[in-house]
């Protein structure tokens, strides 16, 4: 059994679980920050599916770190002193397993409908390999966590350390579509609309959230990746696994709350979003109105990221 045991030493497992705890409570208070941010700025605001959405996440979110905490007192403290625990998995460990899964493909699945409607809902292939690489990480994770259930114990994690390649290969392979579809859509719609100082502004704003949310959860996943397969015994993955599904959500929420300040930065330029209650109808009146009450007011190059195809054409000062 102690040689056993000399397979998982402490600081390699617990301790690497136990920081990625820490770093993904840190992470869960951006999380409580900005979805009171998003309530107190769009309530009434946005369609009912979007309240549904930051709401899941948040519950989400709150659960998995809820998890966390159940795995690590279950392992350090329940259990202090009964080294033999590390070698069994709990059912926390389990479940946030699939939690972080699930919170995964639900916001990349978001940022595949975004491209989609960016592309003026011409272009799904980008959007259809998103979500089926969101679902391979999914059914990666799933497969891991039922072998973990039905053995009970890490021993058999070294002959199964291909699932979670599976799962960083397919995360890196969607954040990273996710990330060069929506910069090289907005850089196309762009170069062929009419250019200026605020449409520049706010382009430059949105490529920028895009690199940003997407450069962090890639690297994250690339990191986990490369620790994974370099250190099969260990636990140092969890340093940046544990974390990811708060980095998602907050991608998710810094987008949401981000549209108010970018329509401010686009002056005149009207901007209508999906999650708007008025209806696309009301959105094209409004912006027929403006655009007959205008003169030569070019086409806004960036709202197909924010809004319906049938409310892309806006006024830009």
């Amino acid at each position: 059994m102690s040689s056993l045991l000399s397979q998982f030493p402490i600081e390699s497992t617990a301790g690497a679980a136990l920081i990625g705890t820490y770093l993904a409570a840190v992470m869960y208070g951006f999380t409580i920050l900005q979805t009171y941010q998003y309530f107190s700025r769009y309530w009434r605001k946005d369609r009912t599916y979007i309240y549904i959405l930051v709401i899941t996440l948040t519950i989400l979110d709150t659960l998995a770190l809820v998890f966390n905490i159940h795995m690590m007192w279950h392992f350090l403290i329940a259990n202090y002193c009964n080294p033999i625990t590390f070698l069994f998995a709990d059912w926390s460990t389990l479940l946030s397993i699939l939690t972080n899964a699930v919170t995964g493909i639900i916001v990349q699945a978001f940022y595949a409908y975004r491209l989609w409607i960016l592309s003026d809902r011409k272009h799904y292939l980008a959007s259809i390999l998103i979500i089926l690489f969101g679902l391979g990480a999914l059914a990666s994770c799933t497969v891991y966590m039922a072998y973990l259930f039905k053995f009970g114990t890490f021993l058999h994690v070294v002959r199964l350390a291909y699932l979670p390649t599976m799962y960083y290969s397919f995360s890196i392979a969607a954040d990273a579509l996710i990330t060069f579809g929506i910069t090289y859509l907005l850089l196309k719609n762009h170069s062929d609309g009419v250019r200026s100082f605020k449409t520049d502004n706010v382009i430059r704003r949105l490529i920028a959230y895009t690199l940003n949310a997407g450069a962090i959860t890639t690297l994250c996943c690339v990191i986990s990746l490369i620790l994974c397969r370099a250190l099969p015994q260990t636990y140092y993955d969890l340093l940046f696994s544990l974390p990811l599904s708060k980095l998602y959500v907050n991608s998710m929420l810094a987008f949401l709350n981000a549209r108010e300040g970018l329509r401010k930065k686009g002056g005149s330029i009207a901007v209508n979003l999906t999650t708007s209650k008025t209806t696309s109808y009301e959105m094209d009146t409004k912006i027929q109105d403006r655009v007959n009450n205008s003169e030569n007011r070019p086409s806004s190059p960036f709202s197909p990221f924010f809004g319906p195809s049938s409310a892309f054409k806006s006024a830009a000062a």
